[in-house]
């Protein structure tokens, strides 16, 4: 996401229940057969150890692009026998996101993202990372199109659920990158924007760009392989700061990366841009 105007777009509202059996999702995005192996009840150990072990042939699914809808498929109707089964739920928010988050027909990415918030919310109450963290990324990519009184309501339940996650998980890159990104979209509101929160809210959303910096660093440091993403923000502000020659190092490493997909790609070229702009300060 290269728009401050969302919590996430690379991380609620009310909405009305999504039937699984005959809902128009299906329809519209993939043809979910539920012709093999049904599952039948949670308390039987045997189906137990069959829905452990779909999980784990999901999981390697998931993380092949290629596999997004058919991952989705199968959570769907998995979710239909477990709806309340929290490793179920979590996995399905997870796909809904991956499926959402590069499509181009936002109306279509809405009813995803809706539905994956939807399965979340009635296990909100359990502490659980995953959830937390997948929700949380849920709701952050809807507020990219909402209007401004529900995006920083949306803001606020996504800080809410980071911190949670980040509770429960606190070297977890992502969520340090989310928090940190978070951080710095806060501290460019507007007064206008801060106002309307205090008046929504009673207080107004507020962080600093040096609190964005040391949740981005550690999403750095916990980080398993250099992220162009967390670079660019962590970049960004230390621009803020006026500490230049840190902000034009940290482009100058994101350019060299291989970019995963056009989000990417665009942030690269930005950044090399401001090289160019930001050098002369060093």
């Amino acid at each position: 996401m290269t728009s401050t105007n969302s919590y996430y777009s690379s991380a609620a509202t009310d909405i009305d229940a999504i039937s699984i059996a005959e809902t128009d999702i299906d329809d519209e995005f993939y043809d979910c057969s539920d012709d093999e192996n049904t599952p039948q009840m949670d308390t039987e150990p045997t189906v137990m150890f069959e829905l452990q072990h779909q999980l784990t042939v999901l999981d390697k699914k998931i993380e092949n692009e290629a596999l997004y809808e058919e991952a989705l498929c199968d959570l769907r109707s998995l979710a239909t026998w477990h709806s309340t089964n929290i490793e179920v739920i979590w996995r399905l928010a997870r796909a809904c996101f991956k499926n959402a988050q590069n499509l181009t027909d936002k109306k279509r990415q809405d009813v995803l993202l809706q539905e994956g918030i939807q399965f979340c919310e009635n296990l909100l109450d359990e502490e659980h990372a995953d959830l937390h963290k997948w929700y949380a990324m849920l709701v952050g990519l809807r507020t990219e199109h909402l209007p401004i009184k529900d995006r920083l309501s949306a803001g606020k339940c996504f800080e809410k659920h980071v911190r949670l996650a980040l509770q429960l998980r606190p070297t977890d890159s992502t969520l340090n990158h989310l928090l940190g990104r978070f951080q710095y979209t806060v501290s460019g509101l507007t007064w206008i924007e801060k106002k309307i929160c205090e008046t929504l809210f009673g207080q107004a959303l507020t962080s600093t760009y040096t609190e964005a910096i040391t949740n981005l660093e550690k999403s750095e440091e916990y980080a398993t392989e250099p992220d162009i993403e967390n670079k660019y923000f962590l970049a960004q502000s230390y621009c803020k700061i006026k500490s230049y020659k840190k902000s034009v190092d940290l482009f100058k490493q994101l350019v060299d990366l291989p970019p995963r997909n056009k989000r990417q790609e665009d942030l690269q070229f930005e950044a090399k841009n401001l090289i160019k702009t930001y050098s002369d300060y060093c």
